[in-house]
């Protein structure tokens, strides 16, 4: 969705096909917000000026949230995950490998 800019915000509808359990065939919305630029701090280094992006997704059988962090010159750098039944998964870069 570029250009970024503080504020900005989208929605996207989600299907989930066949295969996924209780989740088959369910239809759902996405919510994104930009919300700040930080610097953060990853296993990899500081990582400075990321974009913070805030989403929620609502499905007919509840909400999940997610904050992500990306560097324009790296890519999505940082994710946390919090699952509709309050389960949690954060995902942060740790290495870059120069060609």
């Amino acid at each position: 969705k570029f250009p970024l800019e503080l504020g900005k915000s989208w929605n996207e509808d989600f299907y989930i096909g066949q295969g996924w359990g209780d989740w088959s065939s369910s239809q759902g919305q996405y919510i994104y917000t930009i919300e700040a630029r930080e610097d953060i701090e990853t296993m990899y280094r500081l990582i400075p000026t990321c974009w913070k992006i805030k989403s929620s997704a609502k499905f007919p059988f509840g909400e999940s949230l997610l904050d992500f962090w990306f560097a324009e010159e790296l890519g999505f750098v940082k994710m946390n995950y919090t699952n509709y039944v309050g389960q949690h998964l954060n995902i942060e870069l740790s290495e870059v490998n120069e060609k």
